[in-house]
Protein backbone atom coordinates (compact mmCIF):
# COMPACT_ATOMS: atom_id res chain seq x y z
CA UNK A 1 0.00 0.00 0.00
CA UNK A 2 1.75 3.18 -1.19
CA UNK A 3 1.09 6.59 1.13
CA UNK A 4 1.68 9.83 -0.63
CA UNK A 5 3.90 12.02 2.74
CA UNK A 6 1.56 14.89 1.74
CA UNK A 7 -1.60 12.42 3.11
CA UNK A 8 0.63 11.17 5.30
CA UNK A 9 1.15 14.38 7.25
CA UNK A 10 -2.64 15.13 6.59
CA UNK A 11 -3.24 11.78 9.07
CA UNK A 12 -0.61 12.49 11.54
CA UNK A 13 -2.23 16.03 11.31
CA UNK A 14 -5.86 15.10 12.22
CA UNK A 15 -4.80 11.81 14.49
CA UNK A 16 -6.69 12.10 17.90
CA UNK A 17 -3.87 11.59 20.82
CA UNK A 18 -6.91 12.16 23.26
CA UNK A 19 -8.77 9.26 22.25
CA UNK A 20 -11.92 11.26 22.68
CA UNK A 21 -13.34 11.88 19.19
CA UNK A 22 -14.95 14.77 17.83
CA UNK A 23 -15.69 15.06 21.71
CA UNK A 24 -12.30 16.31 22.52
CA UNK A 25 -12.46 19.32 19.93
CA UNK A 26 -16.72 20.31 20.88
CA UNK A 27 -15.30 21.62 24.56
CA UNK A 28 -17.91 21.47 27.39
CA UNK A 29 -18.53 25.63 27.05
CA UNK A 30 -19.22 24.81 23.35
CA UNK A 31 -21.69 21.88 24.28
CA UNK A 32 -23.28 23.51 26.60
CA UNK A 33 -24.22 26.75 24.03
CA UNK A 34 -25.40 24.04 21.83
CA UNK A 35 -27.65 22.19 23.86
CA UNK A 36 -28.96 25.16 25.32
CA UNK A 37 -30.21 26.91 21.92
CA UNK A 38 -31.10 23.00 20.92
CA UNK A 39 -33.56 23.04 23.72
CA UNK A 40 -35.46 26.89 22.57
CA UNK A 41 -36.10 24.44 19.60
CA UNK A 42 -37.46 21.14 21.28
CA UNK A 43 -40.66 22.07 21.31
CA UNK A 44 -40.83 21.12 17.73
CA UNK A 45 -39.19 17.86 17.68
CA UNK A 46 -35.29 16.85 17.69
CA UNK A 47 -35.44 17.22 14.09
CA UNK A 48 -36.39 20.67 13.63
CA UNK A 49 -34.33 21.57 16.41
CA UNK A 50 -31.56 20.17 14.38
CA UNK A 51 -32.50 22.08 10.90
CA UNK A 52 -32.90 25.71 13.40
CA UNK A 53 -29.30 25.33 14.50
CA UNK A 54 -28.15 24.41 11.15
CA UNK A 55 -29.58 27.78 9.49
CA UNK A 56 -28.67 29.88 12.62
CA UNK A 57 -25.16 28.35 12.19
CA UNK A 58 -24.66 29.20 8.29
CA UNK A 59 -25.99 32.48 8.96
CA UNK A 60 -23.65 32.86 11.32
CA UNK A 61 -20.83 30.73 10.23
CA UNK A 62 -20.30 28.90 13.20
CA UNK A 63 -19.10 25.68 11.25
CA UNK A 64 -18.76 23.11 13.81
CA UNK A 65 -22.47 23.71 15.45
CA UNK A 66 -23.60 23.30 11.86
CA UNK A 67 -21.18 19.95 11.20
CA UNK A 68 -22.53 18.36 14.71
CA UNK A 69 -26.04 19.46 14.29
CA UNK A 70 -26.27 17.57 10.79
CA UNK A 71 -24.52 14.42 12.05
CA UNK A 72 -27.32 14.41 14.81
CA UNK A 73 -29.88 14.70 12.28
CA UNK A 74 -28.59 12.24 9.67
CA UNK A 75 -28.88 9.68 12.46
CA UNK A 76 -32.16 10.73 13.67
CA UNK A 77 -32.80 9.93 10.45
CA UNK A 78 -31.57 6.67 10.40
CA UNK A 79 -34.09 5.57 13.42
CA UNK A 80 -31.32 6.43 16.07
CA UNK A 81 -31.92 7.44 19.69
CA UNK A 82 -30.47 11.13 20.40
CA UNK A 83 -28.45 9.40 23.21
CA UNK A 84 -26.85 7.82 20.08
CA UNK A 85 -27.20 10.15 17.99
CA UNK A 86 -25.25 12.51 20.46
CA UNK A 87 -22.52 10.05 20.68
CA UNK A 88 -19.89 10.90 18.56
CA UNK A 89 -19.78 15.26 19.58
CA UNK A 90 -20.25 14.91 23.03
CA UNK A 91 -18.48 13.66 26.23
CA UNK A 92 -19.05 10.26 27.70
CA UNK A 93 -20.62 11.67 30.90
CA UNK A 94 -22.99 13.88 28.84
CA UNK A 95 -24.52 11.09 26.88
CA UNK A 96 -24.72 8.77 29.71
CA UNK A 97 -26.36 11.42 32.08
CA UNK A 98 -29.31 12.52 28.93
CA UNK A 99 -29.68 8.63 28.65
CA UNK A 100 -30.67 7.97 32.07
CA UNK A 101 -33.01 11.48 32.12
CA UNK A 102 -34.73 11.38 29.00
CA UNK A 103 -36.41 8.02 30.61
CA UNK A 104 -37.42 10.09 33.45
CA UNK A 105 -37.93 13.64 32.52
CA UNK A 106 -38.42 12.50 28.39
CA UNK A 107 -35.95 14.78 25.74
CA UNK A 108 -36.83 18.07 26.44
CA UNK A 109 -36.43 17.83 30.32
CA UNK A 110 -33.42 15.74 29.72
CA UNK A 111 -32.12 18.96 27.34
CA UNK A 112 -32.41 21.19 30.15
CA UNK A 113 -30.89 19.03 33.32
CA UNK A 114 -27.67 18.61 31.00
CA UNK A 115 -27.94 22.36 30.47
CA UNK A 116 -27.35 22.70 33.97
CA UNK A 117 -25.00 20.11 34.88
CA UNK A 118 -22.50 21.64 31.36
CA UNK A 119 -23.41 25.19 33.67
CA UNK A 120 -21.97 23.87 36.46
CA UNK A 121 -18.97 22.08 35.00
CA UNK A 122 -18.64 25.48 33.21
CA UNK A 123 -18.50 27.07 36.68
CA UNK A 124 -15.71 24.76 37.87
CA UNK A 125 -13.35 25.24 35.07
CA UNK A 126 -13.91 28.68 34.90
CA UNK A 127 -12.50 29.12 38.96
CA UNK A 128 -9.73 27.13 38.23
CA UNK A 129 -8.67 28.86 35.57
CA UNK A 130 -8.93 32.44 37.44
CA UNK A 131 -7.11 31.37 40.31
CA UNK A 132 -4.03 30.33 37.51
CA UNK A 133 -4.38 33.50 36.27
CA UNK A 134 -3.55 35.01 39.58
CA UNK A 135 -0.19 33.29 39.30
CA UNK A 136 0.85 34.58 36.13
CA UNK A 137 2.37 37.94 37.62
CA UNK A 138 4.07 36.73 40.76
CA UNK A 139 5.23 34.09 38.27
CA UNK A 140 7.13 36.66 35.89
CA UNK A 141 8.14 38.38 38.77
CA UNK A 142 10.07 35.40 40.47
CA UNK A 143 11.01 34.47 36.71
CA UNK A 144 12.25 37.80 36.11
CA UNK A 145 14.30 38.34 39.48
CA UNK A 146 15.99 34.64 38.73
CA UNK A 147 16.99 35.94 35.48
CA UNK A 148 18.53 39.19 36.95
CA UNK A 149 20.82 36.98 39.38
CA UNK A 150 21.74 34.98 36.42
CA UNK A 151 22.59 37.27 34.88
CA UNK A 152 24.75 39.22 37.28
CA UNK A 153 25.99 36.11 39.14
CA UNK A 154 27.49 34.99 35.25
CA UNK A 155 28.47 38.43 33.50
CA UNK A 156 28.76 40.75 35.52
CA UNK A 157 30.20 39.92 38.69
CA UNK A 158 32.85 37.68 36.80
CA UNK A 159 33.94 40.86 34.43
CA UNK A 160 34.48 42.77 37.84
CA UNK A 161 36.37 39.84 39.20
CA UNK A 162 38.54 39.93 36.54
CA UNK A 163 38.85 43.50 36.67
CA UNK A 164 40.00 43.94 40.36
CA UNK A 165 42.70 41.10 39.25
CA UNK A 166 43.58 43.27 36.45
CA UNK A 167 43.96 46.15 38.51
CA UNK A 168 46.67 44.30 40.80
CA UNK A 169 45.18 45.92 44.60
CA UNK A 170 44.54 44.37 47.44
CA UNK A 171 40.54 44.36 47.27
CA UNK A 172 37.94 41.74 46.47
CA UNK A 173 34.48 41.58 45.84
CA UNK A 174 31.88 41.53 48.84
CA UNK A 175 29.41 39.19 50.22
CA UNK A 176 26.64 40.18 48.08
CA UNK A 177 28.56 39.33 44.53
CA UNK A 178 29.79 36.36 45.72
CA UNK A 179 26.28 35.15 46.77
CA UNK A 180 24.61 36.23 43.26
CA UNK A 181 27.70 34.53 42.05
CA UNK A 182 27.05 31.02 43.20
CA UNK A 183 23.21 31.40 42.91
CA UNK A 184 23.67 32.91 39.44
CA UNK A 185 25.47 29.84 38.51
CA UNK A 186 23.59 27.24 39.98
CA UNK A 187 20.96 28.27 38.47
CA UNK A 188 22.33 28.95 34.60
CA UNK A 189 23.83 24.82 35.09
CA UNK A 190 19.91 24.26 36.59
CA UNK A 191 18.19 25.57 34.02
CA UNK A 192 18.02 22.94 31.22
CA UNK A 193 17.31 20.08 34.00
CA UNK A 194 14.47 21.89 35.18
CA UNK A 195 13.31 22.98 31.65
CA UNK A 196 13.14 19.00 30.93
CA UNK A 197 11.91 18.22 34.46
CA UNK A 198 8.83 21.01 33.84
CA UNK A 199 8.57 19.35 29.81
CA UNK A 200 8.02 15.70 31.54
CA UNK A 201 5.79 16.97 33.96
CA UNK A 202 3.63 19.01 31.75
CA UNK A 203 3.45 15.72 29.33
CA UNK A 204 2.78 13.42 32.32
CA UNK A 205 0.79 15.60 34.12
CA UNK A 206 -3.01 13.70 32.73
CA UNK A 207 -1.46 10.45 33.42
CA UNK A 208 -0.06 11.08 37.21
CA UNK A 209 -3.45 13.12 38.12
CA UNK A 210 -5.71 10.66 36.74
CA UNK A 211 -4.24 7.19 36.42
CA UNK A 212 -2.12 7.51 39.76
CA UNK A 213 -3.80 5.89 43.01
CA UNK A 214 -3.84 4.14 45.71
CA UNK A 215 -2.39 5.03 49.27
CA UNK A 216 0.25 6.58 48.71
CA UNK A 217 -1.89 8.61 46.24
CA UNK A 218 -4.48 9.54 49.24
CA UNK A 219 -1.00 11.35 51.28
CA UNK A 220 -0.39 13.08 47.87
CA UNK A 221 -3.73 14.46 47.65
CA UNK A 222 -3.21 16.59 50.87
CA UNK A 223 -0.89 18.86 49.31
CA UNK A 224 -1.05 21.39 46.30
CA UNK A 225 -1.78 20.96 43.77
CA UNK A 226 -3.17 17.76 44.18
CA UNK A 227 -5.43 18.79 46.43
CA UNK A 228 -7.20 21.02 44.27
CA UNK A 229 -7.55 18.41 41.95
CA UNK A 230 -8.95 16.30 44.50
CA UNK A 231 -11.57 19.13 45.39
CA UNK A 232 -12.66 19.40 41.59
CA UNK A 233 -13.26 15.68 41.47
CA UNK A 234 -15.33 15.66 44.30
CA UNK A 235 -17.40 18.58 43.04
CA UNK A 236 -17.88 17.02 39.59
CA UNK A 237 -18.67 13.61 41.18
CA UNK A 238 -21.69 14.93 44.08
CA UNK A 239 -22.97 17.13 41.15
CA UNK A 240 -23.38 14.20 38.69
CA UNK A 241 -24.01 11.47 41.19
CA UNK A 242 -26.77 14.06 42.65
CA UNK A 243 -28.69 14.16 39.02
CA UNK A 244 -28.57 10.64 38.97
CA UNK A 245 -30.29 9.91 42.21
CA UNK A 246 -32.52 12.77 41.76
CA UNK A 247 -34.42 10.79 38.58
CA UNK A 248 -34.58 7.40 40.36
CA UNK A 249 -31.15 5.90 39.51
CA UNK A 250 -30.55 3.08 42.38
CA UNK A 251 -27.14 4.00 44.18
CA UNK A 252 -25.14 1.05 43.00
CA UNK A 253 -26.28 1.53 39.30
CA UNK A 254 -25.57 5.34 39.59
CA UNK A 255 -22.54 4.74 40.88
CA UNK A 256 -21.27 1.98 38.46
CA UNK A 257 -22.64 4.74 35.41
CA UNK A 258 -19.88 7.01 37.01
CA UNK A 259 -18.07 4.60 36.51
CA UNK A 260 -18.21 3.99 32.70
CA UNK A 261 -16.52 7.32 31.94
CA UNK A 262 -14.09 7.90 34.82
CA UNK A 263 -10.24 7.56 34.64
CA UNK A 264 -8.50 4.91 37.42
CA UNK A 265 -8.13 7.57 40.19
CA UNK A 266 -11.53 8.27 40.43
CA UNK A 267 -12.21 4.32 39.61
CA UNK A 268 -10.30 3.36 42.33
CA UNK A 269 -12.72 5.99 45.03
CA UNK A 270 -16.01 4.80 43.32
CA UNK A 271 -14.59 0.97 43.49
CA UNK A 272 -14.07 1.37 47.23
CA UNK A 273 -17.81 3.08 47.38
CA UNK A 274 -19.11 0.37 45.93
CA UNK A 275 -17.51 -2.50 47.61
CA UNK A 276 -18.21 -0.99 51.08
CA UNK A 277 -21.84 -0.73 50.07
CA UNK A 278 -22.28 -3.98 48.81
CA UNK A 279 -19.89 -6.07 51.20
CA UNK A 280 -20.02 -4.62 54.65
CA UNK A 281 -24.04 -2.22 54.53
CA UNK A 282 -22.54 1.17 55.11
CA UNK A 283 -25.01 3.84 54.80
CA UNK A 284 -24.11 6.29 51.89
CA UNK A 285 -22.30 8.93 53.78
CA UNK A 286 -19.52 6.43 55.44
CA UNK A 287 -19.06 4.36 51.98
CA UNK A 288 -18.35 7.86 50.37
CA UNK A 289 -15.44 8.23 52.76
CA UNK A 290 -12.65 7.24 50.60
CA UNK A 291 -10.21 10.05 51.07
CA UNK A 292 -11.75 12.25 48.18
CA UNK A 293 -14.60 14.30 49.75
CA UNK A 294 -13.74 16.19 52.46
CA UNK A 295 -14.47 15.93 56.22
CA UNK A 296 -16.86 19.17 56.11
CA UNK A 297 -18.94 18.00 52.89
CA UNK A 298 -19.46 14.28 54.49
CA UNK A 299 -21.02 16.06 58.07
CA UNK A 300 -23.36 18.17 55.63
CA UNK A 301 -24.06 14.81 53.78
CA UNK A 302 -25.00 13.43 57.12
CA UNK A 303 -27.07 16.04 58.72
CA UNK A 304 -29.09 16.35 55.38
CA UNK A 305 -29.29 12.81 54.78
CA UNK A 306 -30.90 12.55 58.81
CA UNK A 307 -33.82 15.08 57.85
CA UNK A 308 -37.30 14.46 58.54
CA UNK A 309 -38.26 16.38 54.88
CA UNK A 310 -37.89 13.57 52.09
CA UNK A 311 -36.95 16.45 49.55
CA UNK A 312 -34.29 17.26 51.26
CA UNK A 313 -32.93 13.70 51.52
CA UNK A 314 -33.57 13.67 47.78
CA UNK A 315 -31.49 16.61 46.51
CA UNK A 316 -29.23 15.95 49.46
CA UNK A 317 -26.09 15.39 46.86
CA UNK A 318 -26.79 18.06 44.80
CA UNK A 319 -26.72 20.51 47.94
CA UNK A 320 -23.49 18.99 49.06
CA UNK A 321 -22.13 19.37 46.04
CA UNK A 322 -23.04 23.40 45.67
CA UNK A 323 -21.85 23.55 49.17
CA UNK A 324 -18.39 22.03 48.30
CA UNK A 325 -17.88 24.26 45.63
CA UNK A 326 -18.08 27.09 47.52
CA UNK A 327 -15.75 25.49 49.68
CA UNK A 328 -13.36 24.97 47.16
CA UNK A 329 -13.31 28.15 45.87
CA UNK A 330 -12.67 29.41 49.49
CA UNK A 331 -9.81 26.81 49.76
CA UNK A 332 -8.10 27.47 46.38
CA UNK A 333 -8.42 31.40 47.12
CA UNK A 334 -6.53 30.69 50.35
CA UNK A 335 -4.04 28.51 48.65
CA UNK A 336 -3.56 31.15 45.87
CA UNK A 337 -2.84 33.85 48.37
CA UNK A 338 0.27 31.96 50.07
CA UNK A 339 1.53 31.10 46.92
CA UNK A 340 1.50 34.99 46.11
CA UNK A 341 2.72 35.92 48.83
CA UNK A 342 5.76 32.87 48.89
CA UNK A 343 6.34 34.38 45.17
CA UNK A 344 6.44 38.02 45.94
CA UNK A 345 8.47 37.61 48.75
CA UNK A 346 11.05 35.79 46.51
CA UNK A 347 11.40 38.39 44.13
CA UNK A 348 11.92 40.81 46.75
CA UNK A 349 14.55 38.17 48.21
CA UNK A 350 15.87 38.63 44.38
CA UNK A 351 15.64 42.23 44.17
CA UNK A 352 17.27 42.60 47.19
CA UNK A 353 20.13 40.72 46.20
CA UNK A 354 20.35 42.67 42.97
CA UNK A 355 20.22 46.03 44.58
CA UNK A 356 23.04 44.89 46.97
CA UNK A 357 25.45 43.22 44.64
CA UNK A 358 25.43 46.44 42.52
CA UNK A 359 26.14 48.51 45.79
CA UNK A 360 28.90 46.10 46.37
CA UNK A 361 30.33 46.70 43.02
CA UNK A 362 29.81 50.69 42.64
CA UNK A 363 31.55 50.36 45.94
CA UNK A 364 34.43 48.17 44.72
CA UNK A 365 34.95 50.73 42.19
CA UNK A 366 34.97 53.07 44.32
CA UNK A 367 38.09 51.77 46.66
CA UNK A 368 40.04 50.91 43.42
CA UNK A 369 39.81 54.73 42.31
CA UNK A 370 40.73 55.72 46.14
CA UNK A 371 43.73 52.99 46.03
CA UNK A 372 44.89 54.11 43.01
CA UNK A 373 44.99 58.10 43.55
CA UNK A 374 47.23 57.24 47.06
Amino acid sequence: MNIKPLELLKKLATYDVTGKGNAAKFSENQQLEFLMYFSHWMFAGPIKACDAIIMSGKNQKRDQEVEIAQRIKQSLIRGESLPVAMEQDFSKSVVSLFRIAQAAKGENGAIQMLSAYLEHEGKVKALKSAQVKKLLYPGVLVLSGFAAITFFGTHLVPEMAVYVEMMQVPITLGWPSVISSLLGTTLLYAVPFLGLAAAGLFIAKDHIFNNWKGEERNVADNYYPFTMFRAIKAIKLLKYFGMLLEHGTPTQQALIEIERTERPYMKYHLELCRSRMEQVGMPLNLALDTGLISKETLYRLTLLLESKDNEVKKTAIINCADAAFTETERQMQRTVRRLIVSMLLTFAGCFALVVLTLGDIYGTFIQISNFLRQ
